[in-house]
């Protein structure tokens, strides 16, 4: 990637895989891009007109797992917004995290509460399937090679 300059606080950059102009925020983050360095000027002059507000949300993951986190930054010509886990206990860690496959949702009392009765659905489904692993782990004489290798199974050559 080619650093062609800075715009109202933006670094433009050019890539010259897919030949397009990127514009990346003081943190780091893609922003937008266009196919020239004039497209990517205008959006950074509009860009600084307005002012990004990083902001809580929750994050519905596979199978309901609720996470919480901000989303900090969004690119509107790539689709996606950045969201950063602040749940995690690991520490922080962040995900690009594309419009048409959102989970994401505004963290307001209401969503909390709708969250909540989700983690607590998720929680029943979890004991139920612990509770089939245990009873999966009560079968005996299970069929596998080893069934065919001992005196108990059939000779099958």
């Amino acid at each position: 990637m080619i650093e062609i300059g800075t715009i109202k606080g933006y670094k433009i950059k050019y890539d010259t895989g897919p030949k397009l102009f990127l514009l990346f925020d003081a943190d780091g983050n893609e922003v937008a891009s266009g196919s020239t360095q004039e497209e990517v000027e205008d959006k950074a002059k509009k860009l600084a007109k307005k002012v990004f507000e990083p902001f809580e949300a929750l994050k519905l993951e596979y199978e309901a797992r609720v996470r919480y986190g901000k989303v900090t930054s969004v690119n509107i010509d790539g689709k996606w917004v950045m969201f950063v886990y602040t749940d995690l206990p690991h520490g922080r860690a962040q995900e690009k995290v594309r419009f048409q496959s959102s989970d994401l949702y505004l963290r307001t009392v209401h969503n909390e509460e709708i969250m909540g009765q989700i983690g607590a659905r998720r929680a029943i489904i979890d004991e139920q399937r612990a509770q089939i692993k245990a009873l999966q782990l009560q079968l005996e004489n299970r069929i596998g090679l080893e069934f065919f290798r001992c005196e108990g199974g059939s000779d099958a050559s």
